[in-house]
């Protein structure tokens, strides 16, 4: 009989619930894998996607708990903070080094604990595609949220220099009404699909449309957009989180760093000149950005909870060497 692997998280959309529908797609020899909302007592193993939902593990011995973020605020980690549940945990997932940072400082043991620590990547759906593009398309994806600073997007179409009717944006995910009326109220056309009515099947064809990607968060460890981008051939501009500073370092001509809205659009300004090139470079992005890929990522997860169940230990992968 298959053993059974439970992989949970509340529905709180978009996402977690993206990697559930993954999850479920698995098929691997004498193992079954139940995604759920919360975990089920009938399993054999435990996967807890969101981190602060560990603690709902009805075996924390048979339990992974995944990170997915750089959030570090005090007591976070702590054993009786909001994620604290996290060291009782047998095994655990970061996609960044950094987190072992964070982890360290909370005084987390990593003795005794099996480990995968990878990016993850974007689905391998996502490839690149030559499109022919009325006006330079500048994509955003993601929600209107304080840590996303979606304001900075605005600031910086405002500091650009080329006439509004060579531009158009690109905005794909929630909550984004409001944005995409102010940025119309600019003169400037904005296409906006909302993720509650586009799946994330349809994702790869509108990266296609990008000429470029702009990410302005604060907090991501990956993120997942980075390599999304990058899978389709699309150069990036980002704020220096997760793995974006690693990309910009081998790749600069591909992935550039802005610290502000000012540098955000110099950097824009210069994508637009390059416009032309960069179309001819897809496929070469796209080999560059797809070292790791998500559907590896759900096996490898799913591996790691079985190892627990027939405590077999499983190398952990280290990205030190790779972050360096």
């Amino acid at each position: 009989m298959d053993k059974k692997t439970n992989i949970y998280c509340e529905n709180y959309g978009w996402l977690f619930e993206d990697l559930k529908l993954h999850f479920s797609k698995l098929r691997l020899s004498g193992i079954s894998v139940i995604c759920t909302d919360k975990p089920i007592i009938e399993a054999d193993a435990w996967v807890a996607i969101r981190t602060v939902e560990c603690k709902l593990s009805p075996k924390p011995a048979k339990t992974v708990v995944c990170t997915h973020d750089l959030k570090h605020q005090s007591g976070l980690y702590s054993p009786d903070g909001p994620r604290g549940a996290v060291h009782q945990m047998k095994a655990l997932v970061m996609c960044h080094p950094e987190q072992r940072n964070i982890l360290s400082e909370a005084a987390y043991s990593f003795a005794g604990h099996p480990i995968l620590e990878r990016p993850l990547g974007a689905l391998k759906t996502f490839s690149p595609a030559y499109r022919e593009k009325p006006r330079f398309t500048i994509g955003w994806v993601g929600k209107d949220h304080p840590g996303k600073r979606l304001d900075w997007l605005i600031s910086a179409i405002n500091c650009m220099e080329y006439s509004k009717n060579q531009l158009e944006i690109m905005l794909v995910g929630m909550d984004l009404e409001r944005t995409q009326k102010e940025i119309i109220d600019m003169g400037i056309t904005c296409r906006w699909y909302n993720r509650n009515n586009t799946p994330i099947e349809a994702y790869p064809d509108l990266y296609r449309q990008m000429n470029c990607l702009v990410i302005s968060g604060r907090l991501e460890a990956g993120p997942l957009t980075l390599f999304e981008a990058l899978a389709s051939g699309i150069p990036v501009i980002s704020t220096p989180v997760g793995w974006a500073s690693w990309f910009a370092e081998r790749a600069p001509q591909f992935v550039k760093i802005a610290s502000s809205p000012e540098e955000i659009a110099k950097e824009l300004e210069q994508f637009f000149q390059q416009k032309s090139k960069l179309e001819t470079d897809r496929d070469l992005i796209a080999k560059f950005g797809s070292i790791w890929r998500l559907d590896d990522w759900f096996k490898e997860v799913v591996e790691l909870a079985s190892s627990l169940i027939t405590e077999t230990v499983v190398p952990n992968s280290d990205l030190t060497s790779v972050h360096q």
